[in-house]
Protein backbone atom coordinates (compact mmCIF):
# COMPACT_ATOMS: atom_id res chain seq x y z
CA UNK A 1 0.00 0.00 0.00
CA UNK A 2 1.25 3.41 -1.17
CA UNK A 3 0.88 6.18 0.84
CA UNK A 4 -1.99 8.19 -0.41
CA UNK A 5 -4.12 11.64 0.12
CA UNK A 6 -7.78 9.40 0.61
CA UNK A 7 -6.14 7.78 3.06
CA UNK A 8 -4.71 10.84 4.77
CA UNK A 9 -8.27 12.71 4.50
CA UNK A 10 -9.79 9.62 6.22
CA UNK A 11 -7.59 9.75 9.24
CA UNK A 12 -7.47 13.42 9.20
CA UNK A 13 -11.79 13.43 9.74
CA UNK A 14 -11.17 10.22 12.86
CA UNK A 15 -8.52 12.08 14.61
CA UNK A 16 -7.16 15.50 13.38
CA UNK A 17 -10.54 17.46 13.06
CA UNK A 18 -11.33 18.04 16.68
CA UNK A 19 -8.34 20.17 16.89
CA UNK A 20 -7.36 21.44 13.25
CA UNK A 21 -11.08 21.84 12.22
CA UNK A 22 -12.44 20.38 8.88
CA UNK A 23 -10.48 22.26 6.89
CA UNK A 24 -7.31 22.44 9.01
CA UNK A 25 -7.50 26.14 10.03
CA UNK A 26 -6.89 25.48 13.56
CA UNK A 27 -10.93 25.92 14.56
CA UNK A 28 -12.24 22.95 15.64
CA UNK A 29 -14.01 22.29 18.54
CA UNK A 30 -10.94 21.77 21.29
CA UNK A 31 -10.05 24.72 20.11
CA UNK A 32 -12.47 26.84 22.29
CA UNK A 33 -10.69 25.49 25.59
CA UNK A 34 -8.47 27.30 27.04
CA UNK A 35 -5.24 26.15 25.88
CA UNK A 36 -2.60 26.86 23.02
CA UNK A 37 -3.85 26.65 19.80
CA UNK A 38 -4.02 24.29 17.06
CA UNK A 39 -2.00 25.07 14.05
CA UNK A 40 -3.57 26.02 11.46
CA UNK A 41 -2.39 23.33 8.75
CA UNK A 42 -3.70 25.37 5.88
CA UNK A 43 -1.01 28.10 6.64
CA UNK A 44 2.09 26.38 7.71
CA UNK A 45 5.44 26.31 6.07
CA UNK A 46 6.95 23.15 7.55
CA UNK A 47 8.05 20.60 4.95
CA UNK A 48 7.06 17.10 4.83
CA UNK A 49 9.63 15.74 6.63
CA UNK A 50 8.88 18.12 9.55
CA UNK A 51 5.46 17.49 9.63
CA UNK A 52 5.94 13.52 9.55
CA UNK A 53 8.23 14.37 13.11
CA UNK A 54 5.04 16.53 14.70
CA UNK A 55 2.29 13.55 13.65
CA UNK A 56 5.07 10.68 15.41
CA UNK A 57 6.33 12.44 18.00
CA UNK A 58 3.44 15.18 18.84
CA UNK A 59 4.12 18.69 20.05
CA UNK A 60 5.97 18.31 23.03
CA UNK A 61 8.39 15.19 21.26
CA UNK A 62 9.27 18.54 18.64
CA UNK A 63 9.35 21.27 20.99
CA UNK A 64 6.03 22.52 20.39
CA UNK A 65 2.47 22.78 21.88
CA UNK A 66 2.62 19.54 24.32
CA UNK A 67 -1.89 19.84 23.40
CA UNK A 68 -0.67 18.01 20.19
CA UNK A 69 -0.13 14.45 20.39
CA UNK A 70 1.88 11.64 19.45
CA UNK A 71 0.21 9.58 17.22
CA UNK A 72 3.09 7.11 16.31
CA UNK A 73 1.80 4.43 18.17
CA UNK A 74 -1.11 4.39 16.70
CA UNK A 75 -0.14 5.30 12.91
CA UNK A 76 2.02 2.87 10.39
CA UNK A 77 4.47 4.98 8.29
CA UNK A 78 2.11 4.90 5.28
CA UNK A 79 -0.62 6.38 7.52
CA UNK A 80 1.65 9.56 8.47
CA UNK A 81 2.80 9.66 5.15
CA UNK A 82 -1.05 9.88 4.17
CA UNK A 83 -1.76 12.62 6.63
CA UNK A 84 1.09 15.01 5.14
CA UNK A 85 -0.63 14.47 2.01
CA UNK A 86 -3.41 15.78 2.85
CA UNK A 87 -2.16 18.25 4.76
CA UNK A 88 -0.38 19.73 1.88
CA UNK A 89 -3.72 18.84 -0.08
CA UNK A 90 -5.10 21.58 2.08
CA UNK A 91 -2.52 24.15 1.78
CA UNK A 92 -2.21 23.90 -2.21
CA UNK A 93 -5.83 24.46 -1.84
CA UNK A 94 -5.40 27.86 0.49
CA UNK A 95 -3.14 28.77 -2.48
CA UNK A 96 -5.17 28.52 -4.93
CA UNK A 97 -7.65 29.55 -3.19
CA UNK A 98 -5.73 33.25 -1.97
CA UNK A 99 -4.94 33.14 -5.75
CA UNK A 100 -8.13 33.53 -7.32
CA UNK A 101 -9.29 36.01 -4.33
CA UNK A 102 -6.55 38.68 -5.79
CA UNK A 103 -7.37 37.66 -9.44
CA UNK A 104 -11.37 38.56 -8.61
CA UNK A 105 -9.86 41.57 -6.27
CA UNK A 106 -8.06 42.69 -9.53
CA UNK A 107 -10.99 42.88 -12.07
Amino acid sequence: MEPNVNRGQELFANFCFLCHGQQGKGDGRMAKLPQTAPANLRKSQLDNKALAEIIRKGGAGVNRSEQMPAWGDQFTAIDVQSLVLFIKSLQAESVAAGKAKKRAAIK
